[in-house]
């Protein structure tokens, strides 16, 4: 009986002091977004002290990743406690979307702390803004050659990209105020088969489209 509350006593605190991440506000965003990110946990020391003691900027962190560690995007720390961490996350416009782990650097058990599939990265919404129309792209998937047409009601300036999916800028062209109709065909037979996008950046922001050479 004796060796029985011992063993019980021994293992209650264990499990008292579980450290882990309790909640992550908000769970989701798009694409190009920057957000404020609050991580609450429980039995934690987010506040920026070591494992010995010593004050230090190592603490107070947080990451997201996919399975396997990939597409990692790094968060900044706005101010930590020690059981919460208010930061801002900006998510790169051509952040791979789905679900992420969300980790946190914690004092006590000097590790990061994980939360499986906490937060979700959404495609970007993109909307036709108010003086761009009828944009239309053919053929899409293509093997070589892409038709980009669309209709500007306005003067303005607009920048048109398209980037691969490491982020290298692979065709841009600059139209100086611009208005009216706009039909292109752009040529992509020498880049290699994949997933690229296309930027077109107006006087109300940017429309973004994907496009897929095969």
């Amino acid at each position: 009986m004796k060796k029985t509350i011992l063993l019980f006593s021994m293992l209650v605190p264990f499990c008292m002091i579980s450290q882990n991440i309790t909640s992550i506000t908000p769970n989701q965003a798009n694409q190009a977004q920057t957000i404020p990110l609050m991580i609450s946990g429980n039995n934690t020391n987010f506040s920026g002290w070591s494992c010995n003691g010593n004050q230090t900027n190592q603490f107070g962190e947080f990451r997201l990743s996919q399975s396997g560690g990939i597409n990692m995007m790094q968060g900044a720390v706005n101010s930590s406690t020690t059981t919460q961490v208010n930061g801002t996350l900006n998510i790169p416009q051509f952040q791979p979307i789905g679900a992420y782990t969300v980790e946190v650097f914690d004092g006590n058990s000097c590790s990061w702390l994980q939360f499986p599939f906490g937060f979700q990265v959404n495609l970007a919404t993109s909307t036709l803004f108010e003086n761009i129309k009828k944009l239309t792209i053919f053929p899409n998937p293509s093997q070589d050659v892409f038709s980009i047409q669309f209709k500007n009601l306005i003067v303005q300036d607009i920048k048109i990209n398209i980037i691969n999916n490491i982020g290298e800028l692979v065709f841009f062209e600059n139209l100086i105020g611009h208005i009216g109709a706009y039909n292109k065909k752009i040529d992509l037979k020498e880049n290699a088969k994949g997933i690229y996008f296309l930027e077109i950046q107006t006087n109300d922001g940017i429309i973004n489209k994907k496009l897929i050479l095969q």
